[in-house]
């Protein structure tokens, strides 16, 4: 009688973890779908990117550029080329 209260305690525990471990994987799956999603949202938004060549003919050790393209919250550090022409 102990053997089979023991292997229904223990079917009971597998049912327990087989059931967490579904749900994790569900959570896992939803957290890969959103990362999917935001790695596409990304790729398409690169596509867009294009190289701008900006002049600035003031004398200057630092540029930097900001904009609407991400609501002037930040600046963005150019690189300096010395006579590229």
């Amino acid at each position: 009688m102990k053997m089979r209260a023991k292997l229904r305690s223990t079917h009971a525990k597998l049912a327990a973890m087989e059931g967490k471990m579904a749900m994790e994987l569900l959570e896992v799956r939803k957290a890969i779908e959103e990362k999917q999603r935001k790695l596409e949202e990304a790729q398409k938004v690169l596509c867009l990117m294009r190289a701008v060549h900006i002049v600035w003919p003031n004398s200057a050790t630092e540029v930097l550029l900001a904009g609407s393209f991400d609501g002037w919250t930040s600046r963005v550090e150019t690189d300096m080329v010395l006579d590229p022409w």
